[in-house]
């Protein structure tokens, strides 16, 4: 949180102080408003609402706009001396607009709603203290409705101190009416530098699972940590998810699950269940660094529930994969999983540590449609005691530090750049909050599930992996 200075003298200023009592009200420094409200029924092009410390309780609906040279500034005065607590605010067809420094705690459901055709926006430096406490599922940042664009949410922390059981997403943008034909999509978001504790979702990015439309969202330089989903869902295309940190998400932590052409690029991920899983069309997996996933550092799936399609034409290059698959003694994968119905290119990947390089699954008798993947697979590297296999080279690496978590070499393989080294930090950490003892947060239910995970019972031998749960063996 910031504190800026602001002129009291000035009239473009309006000023509310929760604690002020019923009188003149002018809006002035000396008389503020004692509600948000007043000041909006005030407020104009290029004004600021400024919001003196105390806690100011209850939703707010919001539906006067700025323009491109004079938007309209929510804030505080001092830092996080203003608390929206236990509200929500609705943001309604509004155009710019910048909400900046302000506290948002114990929101019941959500904490702010900005609906329909809603334009250059920012919100910005805002915290978001333990919102979703009802018990319902929840999302703390919704964009929703249709044709909105050119939204940032840039550098604020969303915390939760426990799960409830239930599916929690700190923000999610819906995908829009296009595909009804009412309507048209939402595009170009950026959400970057903010940092997510203990959601299910960090952020979830589309709602329809669409295979159609450009949206042009961009999740960039965030840190998401101890999600017990993903970290970052992507239900639509054309998205681009690069220069981020995932820490503990127990399932996977980014996941493309329909769309295409999306990019997932410069990642850091570590200790995570899965690194990074698609489905879909055309994506581009690229540079990332996964160190210790407990199962496969990259699957290029095939699950194909409701209308997601399997991975296909995926390009898997430059990405290093640590000391992966320990999750999965039967048939550690220390790579890459490539499951049936599926087409890729894996090309200058490194694979460090025991296990396999890569698996590719045979076919299955339950499920003829789905052939043998398509895979071209030449020019990587195994090491560090990794299994060699066709397009796999026998490569000595010389980490920078292999102790010190900087996997940065002079191969030819694998992610280079900051993701590969030990690097900054996508994002400095927001006030820490512990866990009481005891309330270890129990997985809430998965918002999707896959299909047909059950074992290869055909009762055949065969020198192809067989499922088994998740897994081969």
């Amino acid at each position: 949180m910031r504190t800026r200075p602001f002129d009291r003298e000035d009239p473009t200023i309006l000023w509310v102080s929760s604690a002020a009592g019923e009188g003149r009200e002018a809006g002035t420094f000396d008389d503020p408003f004692s509600t948000i409200e007043q000041a909006l029924e005030r407020v104009q092009a290029g004004y600021a609402i400024v919001l003196k410390s105390g806690a100011y309780d209850g939703d707010v609906t919001f539906q006067k706009s700025g323009t491109y040279d004079h938007p309209v500034l929510i804030t505080s005065e001092r830092g996080e001396g203003a608390i929206i607590r236990e509200g929500c605010w609705y943001f309604y067809d509004i155009c710019d607009l910048i909400v900046a420094d302000l506290v948002f705690a114990d929101a019941p459901h959500g904490a702010i709603a900005v609906i329909g055709k809603c334009e250059r926006n920012s919100f910005a430096h805002l915290e978001f203290r333990n919102c979703g406490t009802e018990g319902k599922d929840s999302c703390t940042l919704y964009f929703g409705g249709s044709h909105a664009g050119c939204n940032l949410v840039e550098n604020c922390g969303f915390e939760r101190r426990s799960g409830n059981g239930h599916v929690s997403a700190a923000i999610l943008i819906a995908e829009g009416d296009a595909d009804a034909g009412i309507g048209e999509p939402n595009r170009d978001h950026i959400f970057r530098h903010n940092h997510f504790i203990n959601y299910s979702y960090g952020i979830l990015v589309g709602t329809r699972d669409t295979t159609r439309g450009e949206y042009g969202h961009i999740v960039e330089c965030n840190t998401f940590e101890s999600c017990s989903l993903d970290g970052t869902l992507i239900m639509c295309g054309d998205t681009t998810v690069r220069g981020n940190i995932f820490r503990h998400c127990r399932r996977s932590a980014i996941t493309i699950a329909a769309g295409r052409g999306s990019q997932i690029e410069d990642n850091r991920i570590i200790d995570c269940a899965t690194g990074i899983r698609t489905m879909g069309d055309a994506h581009t997996v690229q540079n990332n660094c996964i160190v210790r996933s407990a199962e496969q550092a990259i699957h290029v799936a095939d699950r194909t529930n409701q209308e997601r399609a399997p991975s296909r034409n995926i390009i898997v290059e430059r990405n290093s994969c640590i000391d992966c698959g320990s999750g999965t003694p039967t048939a550690r994968v220390a790579g890459i999983r490539i499951d049936r119905g599926t087409s890729c290119v894996l090309r200058q990947n490194l694979v460090y540590g025991a296990g396999r390089p890569y698996i590719i699954a045979g076919p299955d008798p339950k499920r003829p449609r789905l052939q043998p993947p398509q895979c071209f697979i030449d020019d990587n590297a195994a090491s560090g005691g990794c299994g060699i296999l066709p397009g796999m080279h026998d490569r000595a690496i010389d980490f920078v530090s292999y102790a010190g978590g900087d996997f940065t070499n002079n191969a030819p393989y694998g992610a280079q750049g900051w993701s590969a080294g030990t690097g900054p930090a996508a994002v400095a950490s927001f006030s820490e909050w512990e866990m009481p003892a005891g309330e270890e947060e129990e997985p809430e239910e998965a918002a999707y599930a896959d299909a047909d995970e059950s074992p290869n019972e055909s009762g055949e031998e065969s020198d192809e992996p067989r499922v088994r749960g998740l897994f081969y063996e």
